[in-house]
């Protein structure tokens, strides 16, 4: 045993200073009694005790580690250290001044920090029951953000659809800015790059930044129309010489549409064709899809010709002036009739002197080529 003190009275109240080496050292005070001739008695007491002068540590998290937060009511996660004599209290500050000492405990819910956005430090001290505490306070850091992001508005975006489906729209989403974060883009749905539906479609998009704060949501609106016209495509040629009476059949069109597909079945021709009366015909192919859009209208042209009659008429017209002398006489023969006339001949003469003749024996045959071309050209 080393003496730390002596020659003090038999009552009162006795201080002991220990030295630095005995922090947290286990120690044991005992107390010798001794009468005036310096004669030592027995042990009065005995007593243990441990020495502790060391500050608890420990840590302090707030919202389990964020960083940023969009409330100024918080949730604290304490950890003191390991300490000799044991932590027993705590105290918190925003700042400079602390709260009240409180039971330790490894949570504190609702502390609230101090007002206004920005960052925030709060500080923890602990307190063991030998008296030790920490300091300066063990801090933790969080940035508080109460302002809601912004979200920039965006125009309407009008396409035109490629299939019956519609189309697939491609579109830059609206630019946000936040107070925090900084600059960055809405989220919308539909998504850029989504087939769209034939019609108006509502874009919504919103934006929530790291600190929980949402943005007002904004809109804007997609169309896929259908301006595009069906195409109609004409079978065959777009015009055809027949001699009169020769059956006709026409060989019609097809017709296309991006978004109705095949309208063939849709389209509606006008055919005013009669093989009995020569003349020019115009048959019209004409189609309308569903949006009501109507294709360029494709056409087809039809000849009904009478080669006999067109014969005659020319014969009848070159050869009946002067000085011909040809009797007008045949102007009345046609396809019809020409059956009427066995024996038809054309003479000529000059100065009242016959100078030419031709009999046709018989009715001509006048689906014949040859004769048709005879005719013509005599």
């Amino acid at each position: 045993f080393t003496s730390i003190a002596s020659g003090l009275t038999n009552s009162g109240t006795y201080t002991w200073n220990p030295v630095a080496s005995l922090n947290s050292s286990t120690v044991t005070v005992r107390a010798i009694a001794t009468d005036p001739s310096n004669a030592t008695g027995t042990d009065l007491s005995n007593t243990n005790f441990t020495i502790d002068s060391t500050a608890p540590t420990g840590t302090i998290a707030i919202n389990g580690g964020a960083t940023i937060t969009n409330s100024n009511i918080v949730t604290l996660t304490l950890s003191a250290g390991s300490d000799l004599s044991g932590v027993t209290e705590m105290a918190f500050s925003n700042g400079s001044d602390y709260s009240d000492r409180e039971a330790y405990s490894t949570s504190k819910s609702l502390w609230t920090l101090s007002p206004n956005d920005g960052p925030k430090t709060v500080r923890v001290k602990f307190r063991d029951v030998a008296g030790n505490e920490t300091s300066p306070g063990i801090p933790a850091y969080i940035t508080v953000d109460t302002t809601k992001p912004v979200i920039a508005s965006h125009d309407n975006v009008t396409v035109e659809a490629t299939s019956n489906a519609g189309a697939t729209v491609s579109y830059t989403s609206p630019a946000t800015s936040d107070a925090v974060d900084g600059a960055s883009t809405a989220v919308c749905t539909p998504a850029s790059g989504t087939v769209f539906a034939i019609g108006t479609t509502t874009v919504n998009c919103t934006k929530t930044d790291a600190a929980g704060n949402t943005a007002t949501p904004t809109t804007f609106n997609v169309t896929v129309q259908d301006t595009t016209l069906p195409v109609i495509t004409r079978n065959g040629d777009a015009s055809i010489t027949l001699e009169i009476k020769t059956p006709y059949t026409d060989a019609g069109a097809t017709a296309t549409d991006i978004v109705g597909g095949n309208l063939t079945n849709s389209i509606v021709t006008v055919n005013p064709v009669n093989v009995n009366t020569a003349g020019t015909y115009t048959i019209t192919y004409n189609v309308k899809d569903a949006a009501n859009n109507s294709a360029t209208q494709v056409t087809r042209t039809v000849i009904i010709q009478d080669s006999t009659e067109e014969a005659f008429n020319k014969i009848s017209s070159d050869l009946a002036g002067s000085p011909s002398y040809v009797a007008n006489n045949l102007n009345d023969v046609t396809t019809d009739n020409i059956a009427n006339f066995p024996n038809l001949s054309f003479e000529k003469s000059v100065d009242g002197q016959k100078v030419g003749r031709i009999t046709f024996t018989a009715a001509l045959n006048l689906s014949s080529v040859t004769t048709q071309t005879f005719l013509k050209n005599l």
